[in-house]
């Protein structure tokens, strides 16, 4: 949740990596990461709101009372970086 100065109470960051198979060469198949990030952010939505609101949930509805934000891969192996502002 965002207090008056809209700044959030935690950030947490995490970073993706995929490496081996295509990603060796620098390249990645588009459908297969993309259901990859689609799958993390469904079990981080169902984590963030087990944390923000203390209950257990199994669906990764809207998220409220936090934000989750992809930044931009750097060049090598395609790192993804996710940052959480709860």
């Amino acid at each position: 949740m965002a207090n008056e100065n809209n700044k959030y109470l935690k950030k947490f960051g995490l970073k993706i990596r995929y490496h081996g198979g295509d990603a060796k060469n620098e390249q990645i198949a588009f459908y297969d990461s993309s259901r990859s990030i689609n799958g993390l952010s469904q079990a981080l939505q169902i984590a963030i709101h087990a944390y923000v609101k203390n209950e257990a949930t199994s669906r990764a509805t809207a998220l409220k009372g936090a934000r989750v934000f992809l930044k931009p891969a750097r060049k090598g192996s395609y790192p993804v970086e996710l940052v959480t502002l709860i």
